[in-house]
């Protein structure tokens, strides 16, 4: 189905369903239970994809490409893109107290829709759920909020924009003799990206950058929440990926900032806008990469000593790509 018909079906559906939001959603699952139903109850955490080549590296990764751009008659910059792995920020999180979470307790037999509760993680990690006494299926949509909560239509269906960190889970078909089921680990539906710094030039440091990752989110995605899927729409937009700091530090890193993964790989362009201050000029670098939905990434910048001969192309630098691997405990590149 092409995006634009999906976007039209839920788009429809959402503004159709509001008053059905209006009347269920607001349930308090801790009061006013009826003799047909029974609460239960989940210790929730958040997870992240690995795999198992990942883990037993512990630690070492081959990076997919490195870039090189000079910047002036004795620096230039190094840019590795890496996947990061289970010894950064690939292990398992607790979900904060307070934090929102919309609950779809549906008919397991005919997958309809039965009730739609906002829960709220409380202060001892559990999350209380309100179900009927037949079998069902729970999926768990959160923002990774304190403050804010997805809605969802009767079709399980939702639009959501570049700025929400989206998690979901959903659980097996749960009996009516069950009434405990243990730990639910949320899975990341978005991509994070982030910009790490290194100075190898100069005992001085780095205080502060600004860089800027052109076109490489898309405003806008269609969730299907049933199935946990995402769809990109509409248009791509940038990302700005900085820091400012009071103290010259050997390695300074931006926030993560949340990409809406494509389904193919993404031609896309970082610029190098400013380094401690100091703007720069036609400082770009052009790469192609497909981010995983569930997966951090961070692109490495390192500014070190420029080749003593660089290859002229046409009275230009030579840019190229190299094969790498990065040794993340030593911070160590061998080419």
């Amino acid at each position: 189905m092409k995006r634009q018909n999906l976007f039209n079906i839920l788009l429809g559906s959402l503004f159709a369903v509001s008053t059905f939001l209006v009347s269920c959603s607001n349930d308090n699952p801790d009061e006013n239970i009826t003799s047909g139903s029974r609460i239960l109850k989940f210790k929730v955490s958040q997870d992240f994809n690995e795999n198992v080549a990942e883990r037993a590296v512990e630690g070492m990764e081959k990076s997919d490409t490195i870039y090189l751009k000079k910047l002036n008659d004795s620096t230039q910059i190094k840019a590795v893109i890496k996947q990061d792995i289970a010894t950064s920020s690939r292990a398992v999180y607790p979900v904060p107290a307070g934090t929102k979470v919309l609950a779809i307790v549906s008919n397991a037999s005919t997958n309809e829709i039965y009730k739609m509760h906002e829960l709220t993680v409380g202060s001892d990690g559990i999350l209380s759920c309100e179900v009927p006494n037949f079998a069902v299926r729970i999926i768990f949509y959160s923002y990774n909020s304190t403050s804010d909560i997805p809605i969802s239509d009767s079709s399980y269906g939702a639009m959501e924009n570049y700025s929400h960190d989206i998690m979901w889970f959903k659980t097996q078909v749960i009996n009516s003799s069950i009434n405990d089921l243990g730990t639910i680990k949320f899975e990341h539906l978005i991509s994070k990206v982030r910009v790490k710094m290194h100075d190898y030039r100069t005992i001085s440091g780095i205080s502060s950058f600004d860089t800027t990752l052109k076109e490489c989110t898309y405003q806008d995605a269609l969730v299907d929440i049933y199935n946990g899927t995402v769809y990109p729409y509409d248009i791509l937009i940038d990302l700005p990926l900085k820091i400012s700091t009071g103290t010259l530090q050997a390695e300074l890193e931006s926030d993560y900032k949340i990409i809406i993964p494509d389904e193919n790989a993404l031609t896309m362009t970082l610029n190098v806008n400013k380094i401690n201050g100091t703007a720069l000029t036609g400082q770009a670098m052009a790469f192609t990469k497909k981010f995983k939905a569930g997966y951090a990434y961070t692109i490495h910048l390192y500014l070190e000593a420029a080749a003593p001969s660089p290859i002229l192309i046409d009275g230009n630098i030579s840019q190229e790509w190299i094969d790498e691997v990065y040794d993340d405990t030593n911070n160590i590149i061998t080419l």
